[in-house]
C-alpha cells in the first residue's frame, strides 16, 4: 500500500519541484519563502532549498551592476574598437580622473539570488545599481599609469563652477608638473559637460579621452581601497584642502 501511494505521489512531487525550478528561473530575486507560498510547495524552506540545490540552483549575493542601453553597450564598444591599437606611450599620459564620495558607514545591504553556479554576471541574475546614496565626504582625484596624483576635498555639492576651478587650480598644475603633454578623461556627468567647463576645456586646449556615456566607472580609483577610504574619511573631516 506505502509503495503504492510512493508510486501515486512521485509524479506530482517531480511536477512540483519542476514548478519551484521554473518560479526561480522567472523570478530569481524572490526569497524562499514567497517561492513556496507561490507555487504552494508541500514542504518547508530547508526542504526547499535542498530541492533547489539538488537542481543546481542556490542563493547567492547578487552582482551589482550599472544597468545599460543598447545605445550604451554599443558606445563601448566604439571606445574599445578605436583605442584599441594605441600604443603603451600613449597610456602612459593619459590622466584618469573621477569623482567619489566615502561614508562613514558603508551600505552593507546584500541583495540575494538564486541562480545556477557560475552564472553571477548572467543579466537575470544582475541587481540593477543605485548609484545615489548618502553622502559623508567628496573627493575629486585624477590618477595615471605612473601612480595616485592628487586628491582634492569637494566642499559641499560639485556645481560646474566649482568643477571648472578644480580643473584650474588643481588638475592643471600638478598634471602638467609631470607631463608636459597629456590626453585627459573624466566621464559624461551634466557638470562634466556643462558650457562653462566645456569652454575652459576649449579655451585651454586640452586633450579628451573619447570616453562613453554611461561606462563602467574607474576600477583603480585613486586611494579606493577599504582600508584608505576609511583614512580618507577621517582625514577630510578634519582638513580642508588637498593631501
Amino acid at each position: 500500500m506505502n509503495q503504492k501511494l510512493q508510486n501515486e505521489e512521485y509524479p506530482l512531487l517531480i511536477k512540483i519541484h519542476t514548478m519551484l525550478r521554473q518560479f526561480y528561473a522567472e523570478h530569481p530575486f524572490t526569497s524562499c519563502k514567497q517561492a513556496i507560498a507561490a507555487t504552494a510547495f508541500p514542504g518547508s524552506v530547508t526542504t526547499a532549498r535542498k530541492r533547489l540545490r539538488a537542481s543546481g540552483l542556490k542563493s547567492y549575493r547578487a552582482a551589482i551592476k550599472t544597468e545599460l542601453s543598447e545605445r550604451n553597450r554599443q558606445g563601448r564598444i566604439n571606445f574599445a574598437l578605436y583605442y584599441q591599437n594605441m600604443p603603451i606611450d600613449f597610456w602612459k599620459t593619459v590622466i584618469f580622473s573621477d569623482e567619489s564620495t566615502f561614508q562613514s558607514t558603508p551600505n552593507t545591504h546584500t541583495r540575494l539570488v538564486t541562480r545556477p553556479r557560475n552564472y553571477r554576471l548572467a543579466p537575470q541574475y544582475v541587481h540593477p545599481k543605485n548609484r545615489s546614496g548618502r553622502l559623508s565626504v567628496a573627493v575629486w582625484g585624477w590618477m595615471s599609469y605612473a601612480g595616485p596624483g592628487t586628491i582634492w576635498d569637494i566642499n559641499g555639492h560639485l556645481t560646474a563652477l566649482q568643477y571648472r576651478d578644480i580643473l584650474e587650480n588643481v588638475m592643471l598644475p600638478s598634471v602638467t608638473s609631470l607631463y608636459d603633454q597629456f590626453t585627459f578623461q573624466h566621464d559624461n556627468s551634466p557638470i562634466h559637460t556643462a558650457n562653462v567647463v566645456q569652454q575652459w576645456i576649449t579655451d585651454n586646449y586640452l586633450r579628451l579621452l573619447n570616453w562613453p556615456a554611461r561606462s563602467q566607472q574607474n576600477e583603480g580609483k585613486p586611494y579606493k581601497t577599504k582600508g584608505q577610504k576609511s583614512v580618507v574619511a577621517k582625514n577630510c573631516a578634519g582638513m580642508g584642502r588637498s593631501y
